[in-house]
């Protein structure tokens, strides 16, 4: 009897032991489930969309779309993904934005140097047709050709600049740089151009140290640069104007200053002073000049590894001036 009771006992603990065995299966199939849910809706929020996101604009960029910042919060790792993919969009656009606004200037560039071109080539043209016709009078003749003459001058000038500013813009192009005194070097260029101010009633106001100060420069580039800038002071302004050049020593670089107190500079093109084809009321006044020559300068500077900036103040004793930074090393 107590053996009989004893095996049915052992078989009822079975039984409850098989039932708590299958719903401990059950709620951990439930809660592995749920959990799976769960970690499936969360990594298609931390990395899914995020990453279709990042799919979506790179798609985007590589079709030539406009930039789109992603933003992400969460794991380290793709948070530096993320902010790389924003940089390098960045860089892009702003890559793509200097090409359109270089073709633009390109094209007009391409325009101006046209229109520069065509007007001395049209005054030569109607000016030899009318001499070859015989319809200007003997008197008149030398007049009309000393005119041509001019004006195939005007032309071969215009054609330099031209490639003089082109040449400066080349990959290939190099400084012949040499380790020379600048003190030395501005010196020797005001005294040869000493005479020449004077002689159009132009003044002339020069500091220069007395003692070497060496760095690596091109001789023929930069006196090019100056001369582009004193050549637009003499150019715009009238006579009895006072230039300045002025050479100084600073922590890390030269510090050359050459203005004028003359008439200054027209407050609509001060932010573009350094453009090519910017000249005085337009590049279409009646002056002569190309409207290259402060852009040239700003690239032979900047060949320097330099940096030049205008300064222009109405109120003050040089109305303007521009500012050359040459480093020391």
């Amino acid at each position: 009897m107590i053996l009989k009771i004893s095996k049915l006992s052992e078989d009822k603990i079975a039984t409850i032991l098989d039932k708590s065995l299958m719903i401990t299966f059950v709620i951990f199939l439930v809660i592995y489930t749920i959990s799976t849910a769960l970690f499936v809706m969360w990594l298609n929020w931390k990395v899914k969309k995020p990453l279709e996101k990042l799919n979506k604009a790179m798609i985007s960029l590589s079709e030539g779309g406009t930039y789109e910042s992603i933003e992400y919060k969460g794991s380290h790792e793709f948070m530096q993904i993320c902010e790389n993919f924003n940089a390098m969009s960045q860089k892009l656009n702003k890559s793509k934005e200097e090409n359109e606004h270089l073709q633009s200037e390109k094209q007009k560039m391409l325009a101006d140097i046209s229109h520069d071109l065509k007007t001395p080539i049209t005054i030569i043209q109607g000016y030899a047709k009318a001499l070859s016709d015989g319809i200007i009078s003997k008197d008149d003749q030398e007049k009309y050709l000393k005119i041509i003459y001019e004006k195939s001058n005007n032309l071969t000038e215009l054609i330099n600049v031209f490639h003089e500013y082109s040449k400066l813009d080349h990959v290939d192009f190099k400084l012949n740089l040499e380790q020379k005194d600048l003190s030395e070097f501005i010196r020797a260029y005001v005294a040869h151009k000493y005479e020449y101010i004077y002689d159009i009633d132009f003044n002339m106001e020069v500091e220069i140290p007395e003692h070497k100060l060496l760095c690596y420069f091109d001789e023929v580039q930069l006196k090019r640069a100056f001369e582009n800038i004193i050549s637009n002071s003499i150019k715009h302004n009238k006579e009895g104007t006072t230039i300045c050049i002025v050479l100084e020593e600073e922590l890390n670089d030269y510090k050359i200053t050459i203005g004028d107190d003359g008439i200054g500079i027209p407050e609509d093109i001060i932010n573009s002073i350094f453009d090519a084809f910017v000249v005085g009321d337009d590049s279409r006044n009646t002056k002569q000049g190309s409207g290259l020559g402060l852009a040239i300068t700003k690239k032979i500077v900047e060949k320097h590894n330099g940096n030049i900036k205008l300064i222009s103040d109405l109120n003050s004793k040089f109305k303007t001036i521009f500012e050359i930074r040459i480093p020391k090393k």
